[in-house]
Formats: structure tokens, sequence, C-alpha cells
């Protein structure tokens, strides 16, 4: 399933292209950063995985943001590993998506194929025959 791994670094890397041609950067690289991992899994039928994909990300994005307007407001030593925290999920949460995504797809389309296959019988009182198996 290589073709989700090429949907999810293609929903990564055009739009960050596109954002720094038009000198916008940060929003398209944050919301590239957020859904892009999981474009793969949408596109392999795994929408559930891609959804917690996405929602442990904006948990870390959250965290580092609460943790940097804390920094800006009051004691900045204390909410520095806050900030790196969340920071660290939202890093974690991306590599994990992209690297996991192929296997992750495969796993599902390999649950839902169906299978058939033709064998040949031979009866033990000499009769014969096909055997047509269907796994679904």
């Amino acid at each position: 399933m290589r073709k989700a791994m090429l949907v999810t670094t293609a929903a990564l890397v055009i739009p960050v292209t596109l954002g720094a041609a038009q000198q916008a950067v940060v929003p398209v690289m944050l919301a590239a950063t957020l859904l892009a991992p999981a474009a793969g899994y949408f596109y392999g039928g795994r929408s559930m995985r891609g959804l917690l994909g996405i929602g442990v990300r904006l948990g870390g994005i959250g965290l580092a943001r609460a943790a940097g307007a804390t920094v800006r407001s009051s004691e900045p030593r204390g909410c520095v590993g806050w900030y790196l925290a969340g920071a660290a999920i939202v890093l974690t949460s991306t590599i994990n998506d992209l690297v996991m995504v192929d296997n992750a797809v495969r796993d599902h389309n390999a649950r839902r194929s169906s299978r058939v296959g033709l064998a040949p019988y031979v009866e033990p009182s000499g009769g014969a025959g096909v055997v047509l198996t269907v796994r679904h």
C-alpha cells in the first residue's frame, strides 16, 4: 500500500510548498502537520485511525499553545517543559502516522478482501470435480 504513503506525503509536502510560495507558511504548516499524516488512513479506509492521530496532534498543539501563552504572561521556566511536551506529542504522532500508514492500510485491506479459489477434487471412490472456495 505504498499509495497510502504517497497520499500522506503529498498531503504534507504540497500545502507547505504552496504556503511558502504565498508567504503563509505558519498556518499552512500547522494545518498540514495536523491533517496530512491522516490522509493515507482516510484513503485506505481507516478513518477512525486517521481521526485518532488528528486528535492526538490537536491535543499536543493545544498543550504547546497553552504553555506558550503562560510563558508570555507569567513565570517562563515552569512552562517550557509543557511546551516541549506538546511539541514532542505532535512530532511523535506525526512520525508514527507516517511510518505506520502502510501497514495499517495493508492490514485493513487484507481483512476486507474476498478470495476465490478453484482446486481439483478427487473422491476416494474415483470421482473427480472442481471445488470452489470463497472467503469473504
